[in-house]
């Protein structure tokens, strides 16, 4: 097979819009035909597949080999690339964004799951909250034999953090607690594809992508969350988190600098601070971690004048940016027929 192999051609909407389901693949043959089994399992009647093997020293390309000759006969619109060098997350998916048609973009790593109804419910609330350019759900946390760890990847695998569904579900606490409280895990995200011509795409630099896309989007006030479970993440020791954990925070504390312009009240403090770290990138690591420590306390009580200020009505821990006035009702079913 080559490098690069398109099947099939892009299916109808029909009443469903198109969504492009993007599957990133890097040294992942023991999950990646479980993942494609659960992409096509959410019987989501338009989708259009995009295969990015980013080099894998595995079987993981045999593998999907495997399974697109085994359902071919399906017809399932699908582009296999194989990367002849490893490029990175950033890149791939911004290469995905060029070759995507649907009306939706659906990024998921190859060691995950969907969840039967994932994509509808994320889709039918966009297409009823036409402001949006994304939304964003929860997940449950599965080990590497699939068996169940947390019931919620929001609040139970990061119960740490105190994150709350209930402040995620708050148009006005929304950007502040995935500022303060950042712990987002699984691909529980679908963007509208046209709203990277305005947002620009996945920062290519860094080894933490996620964090940066979503304060982007939670700054433009385009952004919410929908109460739903619809993937599995799943933890093993060959995530990312666990392989690059020291690169991961130094790509924290760039993304804070970047973002920091771009809030107000506490949360734009506490960026400011996260990101005043990001000179000591590259630095060895005795040198960096009493800095680190210093700004960490000045962190902590931010955060703790943040979480004071939630108990006054006035609230000053938005963003400098009013609020867009989003719907949490559940949607409807007169947008979109039953499935």
């Amino acid at each position: 097979m080559p490098d690069h192999a398109s099947f099939g051609t892009p299916p109808a909407a029909e009443a469903w819009p198109l969504v492009t389901v993007v599957v990133l693949v890097f040294n992942q043959e023991q999950y990646v035909e479980r993942c494609l089994d659960s992409i096509l399992a959410t019987a989501y009647p338009a989708l259009e597949w995009i295969i990015i093997d980013d080099c894998s020293r595995d079987g993981s390309v045999l593998r999907v080999e495997h399974w697109l000759q085994a359902h071919a006969h399906l017809k399932l619109s699908v582009t296999f690339h194989r990367c002849p060098q490893n490029r990175g997350i950033g890149k791939n998916l911004n290469q995905a964004i060029a070759w995507a048609h649907g009306r939706y973009y659906a990024p998921i790593a190859a060691d995950d799951e969907l969840l039967p109804q994932g994509l509808h419910v994320r889709v039918r609330h966009l297409e009823e909250n036409p402001e949006l350019w994304a939304t964003f759900a929860d997940c449950r946390v599965i080990d590497a034999y699939g068996r169940r760890l947390w019931d919620s990847g929001i609040e139970g695998m990061y119960r740490q953090k105190k994150i709350r569904k209930s402040d995620l579900l708050h148009p006005q606490r929304l950007s502040a607690t995935l500022v303060f409280r950042w712990g987002i895990p699984g691909p529980v995200m679908l963007l509208r594809r046209e709203a990277f011509a305005s947002l620009g795409g996945y920062s290519e630099d860094l080894a933490a992508e996620d964090w940066d896309i979503y304060l982007r989007l939670a700054s433009s006030q385009r952004l919410d969350f929908i109460d739903a479970y619809v993937a599995n993440y799943r933890v093993h020791g060959a995530n990312s988190i666990f392989r690059s954990r020291w690169k991961i925070i130094e790509a924290l504390f760039v993304t804070a600098a970047r973002n920091a312009p771009a809030f107000g009240g506490f949360a734009g403090r506490h960026l400011r601070m996260h990101g005043f770290l990001a000179r000591f990138r590259g630095a060895p690591k005795w040198r960096a971690y009493p800095v680190m420590a210093f700004v960490v306390a000045l962190e902590r009580t931010n955060r703790f004048l943040y979480d004071l200020s939630l108990k006054f009505p006035d609230g000053r821990h938005a963003d400098r940016r009013p609020p867009a006035v989003v719907s949490t009702a559940p949607p409807g079913p007169e947008t979109l027929p039953p499935t």
